[in-house]
């Protein structure tokens, strides 16, 4: 009984709380435009993932199927202007990271070859830039990060607070 209990209750919490998951098939998008998904993802509790498969029915049929039950999430949670919603949010949330991005060039506080990488809470209007070297963004850790700092869009224009 009390294990049949913890199943439900686990399952509950991951379907209630979890994150859907969006695949994407084909060539992946720029890091940055990964990054701005990212964080407006998080928003709708949506997570993207790329993919390369071989032209095998079985996997993009099972592909097709986890995207379209995130559809039906999404449509319930959302209404169903819900794709709109989204894209609005990676476009708005693009347009923010690349001119935070341009603010740090321009402060000498990243050179124009790093790796930036960007994250924000779900309460505060601050974001943590994590910055490395010139790497392939699968590589990136605490190993090879060069700085971290935090910046913040003001009315007034971008503020950088350096940890």
């Amino acid at each position: 009984m009390k294990i049949t209990l913890y199943v439900f209750l686990f399952l509950g919490v991951h379907f209630s709380f979890g994150q859907r998951t969006l695949i994407e098939t084909g060539r992946p998008k720029p890091f940055m435009e990964r990054n701005a998904q990212e964080i407006a993802g998080s928003k709708f509790k949506v997570s993207y993932a790329y993919v390369a498969f071989q032209n095998n029915p079985n996997q993009l049929d099972s592909i097709n199927k986890i995207n379209e039950e995130t559809f039906i999430y999404l449509e319930k949670k959302h209404g169903s202007q819900w794709r709109e919603k989204i894209n609005q949010e990676i476009r708005d949330e693009l347009a923010r990271l690349n001119s935070f991005f341009e603010a740090l060039l321009a402060q000498n506080v990243i050179e124009e070859n790093n790796l930036v990488y960007f994250t924000k809470p779900r309460c505060g209007k601050k974001y943590r830039v994590n910055v490395y070297p010139n790497i392939e963004p699968e590589n990136r850790s605490k190993d090879n990060l060069i700085k971290q700092v935090k910046v913040a869009g003001k009315s007034n224009g971008i503020k950088v607070y350096i940890k």
